[in-house]
């Protein structure tokens, strides 16, 4: 039910939180489901941050973006992001989207408060700069509509539905009229 909530549905067979799925670069995600295909999801969730990571312009993130991250994404993402102030500026959204290189049939999800405004501009631009070939492969869901869809759901288990309601309390802001 969660998954098709953040979008990517099908049957999950694991779910692992703070995943590191390429142990030699050692980036972790927050939460990633394999399906029975052996196919993975990868899901980056922004519940109150105002922005994505960004990296130190260093040796050690140009070494990084020079060995491991431009061969990943030189085919799915604009050149422009690939220079390296870029790249340090967008860097954990771009080291997430790296994944879909890495992993074939893989996706990834964000799952971010629509309410918040100072996700959105980096998360178009970097969605924005993304090759056909892996525009579907990336999906965008937003916590409001998530939570919503698990309370409201028919079936799922109440203690769920209790704990929806209250990440709904805690992190969606009301609008008081």
């Amino acid at each position: 039910m969660i998954c098709e909530a953040l979008g990517p549905g099908g049957d999950v067979r694991e779910w692992h939180f703070e995943y590191v799925p390429d142990p030699d670069e050692g980036t972790n995600v927050d939460v990633a489901w394999g399906n029975s295909k052996g196919n993975w999801t990868f899901c980056e969730v922004k519940l109150s941050e105002g922005e994505y990571g960004s990296a130190k312009p260093d040796q050690r993130h140009e070494r990084k973006l020079r060995e491991i991250y431009f061969p990943r994404l030189d085919q799915i993402v604009d050149k422009r992001l690939l220079e390296f102030k870029e790249f340090c500026r967008h860097y954990q959204l771009l080291r997430n989207i790296s994944l879909l290189a890495t992993h074939s049939n893989s996706q990834v999800a964000f799952l971010i408060p629509e309410q918040n405004n100072a996700l959105i501009p980096a998360l178009k631009a970097v969605l924005g700069s993304l090759a056909a070939s892996v525009q579907h492969r990336v999906h965008v869901s937003y916590l409001e509509k998530v939570l919503t869809s698990l309370k409201n759901h028919r079936v799922l288990n109440p203690e769920l539905k209790l704990y929806a309601s209250q990440l709904e309390e805690k992190y969606v802001v009301k609008n008081n009229i």
